[in-house]
């Protein structure tokens, strides 16, 4: 269907020419988000669990292999750091696309300055170079998307959150165009692991995680901060989702969520939050456990060079033990 003909994937009763729809109560397509969230406010509240609770939860579920993710096998490198190092310090061709990463129904362009990001602190004078762009966050969310795992775009979730401007804020009907639009790229949402959702504000990454397994809506800071109302806008995103797609109210029977903060794996640096939501995707790409507490420098370093070797040959190069 065209994504402007008003036409859900399953149809609902109450769907009518004028793109409206009846979600619960007095939701419509041009309700805000922030209207959802507050309408389940109590049932949210009832929800929420502290970040001990919640990175237990996580990774008890989620993890069904026995391995953490320092035990995830990663390739060799030494064969492939001159291509690694010659693409990250490509910056002269800052504009010009090097490689496209994903399906071909969504590839990402990646450049010499997405490329320059993930060079190493040694190779650059100003720390500020080594922040990950939406580019990486994306191509690296279009490597791991499938029926399992899937990550929405770091702009939608932007949106979700901050709207477009001041004067444009997210609505019932922006969130039944992003999860039709997965759905038609195959992927059945309510069948998936888990949903992933990066998101940058002033100059740091954090991401959400809707874990169907564990039954839980989380977030993970690198900082290890506790965002006010991250989860419980990602509740009011899967509800609306639900609906739109299932024509009946989301059941939370048995959810909990809430933040991780300081169990969330930190950051050694002020730079490097854009390499956690590749980390979150790739734990859960593996079904392996996330890592809690700070993660070191040399261990940083190793995460952009193999991010970068992905990059260059199109797939993800770790793998279970």
């Amino acid at each position: 269907a065209d994504e402007d003909s008003g036409e859900l994937l399953t149809t609902l009763p109450s769907w009518t020419a004028r793109r409206r729809i009846e979600v619960i109560g007095t939701w419509t397509s041009s309700s805000h988000v922030s209207a959802v969230e507050h309408d389940l406010q109590s049932d949210f509240a009832r929800l929420l669990r502290p970040p001990r609770v919640m990175y237990s939860r996580l990774n008890a579920e989620v993890a069904t292999q026995s391995i953490g993710f320092p035990d995830l096998l990663h390739p060799s490198m030494s064969a492939a750091m001159a291509t690694v190092d010659t693409v990250r310090t490509m910056t002269g061709i800052g504009t010009d696309i090097l490689t496209t990463v994903g399906p071909s129904t969504e590839n990402i362009p990646l450049r010499g300055v997405d490329f320059a990001t993930l060079r190493s602190r040694s190779q650059v004078s100003n720390t500020r170079d080594l922040y990950l762009n939406d580019a990486c966050i994306d191509a690296w969310g279009a490597l791991v998307t499938d029926n399992e795992v899937c990550v929405f775009s770091s702009l939608v979730v932007s949106h979700l959150f901050d709207g477009r401007g001041p004067h444009v804020i997210p609505t019932v009907a922006d969130v039944v165009r992003w999860v039709r639009r997965m759905a038609r790229r195959g992927i059945d949402l309510f069948t998936c692991r888990a949903w992933v959702f990066p998101m940058c504000q002033n100059l740091h990454w954090r991401v959400g995680i809707v874990s169907f397994e564990s039954r839980s809506v989380s977030v993970v800071d690198p900082l290890g901060a506790q965002p006010a109302g991250f989860t419980s806008r990602l509740c009011a995103f899967v509800a609306i989702a639900h609906f739109a797609l299932h024509g009946s109210p989301w059941s939370m029977e048995g959810w909990i969520h809430g933040p991780l903060g300081t169990f969330s794996p930190l950051q050694p640096d002020l730079f490097s939050c854009g390499l956690f939501p590749i980390l979150v995707m790739r734990c859960l790409h593996h079904r392996a456990r996330l890592p809690m507490g700070h993660i070191g420098d040399d261990v940083v370093d190793q995460w952009r060079r193999l991010i970068t070797h992905e990059f260059v040959i199109g797939r993800i190069a770790s793998s279970g033990a």
